[in-house]
């Protein structure tokens, strides 16, 4: 049970928690960690923050998440609550934090962290290496907690958005459905964050009865040509849908919203494939994809994901400063993860 529903992500900005949960790509040449920026501990410090947010029967065992340097931590004031934004001075050309890892299982925990400022891919490196890299990687042992010091690469002129994605490759089979939160993002102010009126009023609805309300963000699933969700197999330990995959569908929500869709692989590369889709309140969104895109879903070597995201830049501003101003009942910033599974035809 979530004890604050208008803050649903405000701890989610920062870790991702997962209950109870390898397959490994080859090898590559860890340059860019250092292993002096590494440190090891049995301390699970942010599991045992969770029980802070969340009431829940499930027991929470790990944590993934990336926490923004203190000195680069800058903090927005939402009704009683302060949420943290990253704000850099005008001679920072990059983020400075840390990679959070808490394994509190019986089994290792794989898990590659890539970064994206907007829509591509910002390079990563342990703070002390001097060599750039796509990813920073790492196998945590059991009952075992890791924080990893980091730099991320940061395009002044890009888009003010950092989306962490950590892709955990011991997860059970299924995990990136697009239901549970697999990224989180940030809103990065290097010059003075604005949102103005004009942007907050966009964010603006009312709902009758939030204990009515299903569905507070998009949830996206797999379809077949006949609009039917598509079914799942497990063949050879590995996720088969028994159709092949069509097009995406997003459930209804209670706003209108606009959204971009990325397609994103597991080394890193990243490419937008449509932009400023509406979404319409009350009504659910079939997103189709070219065959061109479904072929190269389907013979990439490599795991692929659609990367569903809305309020883009500025607009994850005036989302907080919306709610503030009690225009909406909840904050509706998401950022979804799909896999895509291949099917046996």
């Amino acid at each position: 049970m979530k004890k604050n529903t208008r803050f649903l992500l405000v701890f989610c900005l920062f870790f991702i928690i997962s209950g109870c949960s390898s397959n490994q790509n080859e090898e590559i040449a860890e340059k860019n960690l250092v292993e002096t920026d590494i440190e090891i501990s049995e301390e699970m410090n942010n599991l045992d923050k969770s029980s802070e947010f969340f009431e829940s029967t499930e027991t929470f065992t790990q944590v993934k998440g990336f926490l923004p340097a203190d000195n680069i931590l800058r903090y927005e004031q939402v009704q009683d609550e302060a949420v943290e934004i990253i704000k850099l001075e005008k001679d920072e050309d990059f983020i400075s934090g840390t990679i959070v890892l808490e394994n509190n299982t019986e089994e290792n925990m794989s898990v590659r962290s890539l970064f994206f400022q907007g829509n591509t891919e910002a390079k990563v490196k342990s703070s002390s290496s001097k060599e750039w890299g796509p990813y920073i990687e790492y196998d945590v042992p059991p009952k075992t907690a890791i924080t990893i010091n980091v730099h991320i690469d940061w395009d002044k002129k890009g888009m003010r958005e950092l989306l962490f994605f950590p892709l955990d490759y011991t997860e059970e089979i299924g995990r990136y459905d697009g239901t549970m939160l697999s990224a989180v993002r940030f809103f990065v102010a290097d010059t003075e964050a604005v949102a103005n009126n004009e942007m907050i009023e966009e964010q603006a609805f009312e709902v009758d009865d939030i204990e009515e309300v299903e569905d507070f963000l998009l949830s996206p699933v797999w379809i077949d040509e006949e609009k039917e969700e598509v079914a799942y197999h497990i063949s050879n330990n590995d996720l088969l849908t028994e159709e092949k995959i069509a097009a995406l569908k997003l459930n209804a929500v209670p706003y209108d919203t606009t959204i971009d869709v990325l397609l994103l692989d597991e080394v890193g590369n990243s490419s937008l494939l449509n932009q400023n889709v509406l979404v319409q309140k009350g009504e659910p969104t079939i997103l189709e994809f070219s065959s061109e895109v479904l072929s190269r879903m389907n013979d990439d070597k490599n795991k692929s994901f659609i990367l569903i995201i809305n309020n883009r830049g500025e607009n994850m501003l005036a989302d907080l400063k919306a709610l503030d101003e009690r225009k909406k009942p909840f904050l509706t910033s998401q950022q979804a993860v799909l896999q895509f599974y291949k099917s046996e035809e």
